[in-house]
């Protein structure tokens, strides 16, 4: 409702929240308000630590190895730690 009110044709949405918020970017697009910031794309690969890790490893970034999965209980996290 503020870019009404101020005429904003864009928002950088600055450190936190709204800067990793995918779904603020989309409104912001519905609404013909430019989001100074990553795409949506990019936004939900970055918001997931394994997705993240393998776009990291693909574009020859070198990263802490560790396992690349889900875990789904105690056991298997011993089973992986071991």
């Amino acid at each position: 409702k503020l870019y009404k009110k101020t005429g904003a044709q864009a928002v950088h949405p600055g450190y936190g929240f709204l800067s990793e918020n995918a779904h603020f970017v989309e409104a912001l697009d519905k609404i013909g308000v430019t989001f100074i910031g990553p795409g949506t794309k990019a936004i939900h690969a970055m918001g997931d630590k394994i997705e993240s890790k393998k776009i990291a490893e693909n574009a020859g970034v070198n990263v802490i190895p560790g396992f690349l999965g889900e875990v789904h209980d105690d056991a298997e996290v011993l089973k992986i730690a071991n």
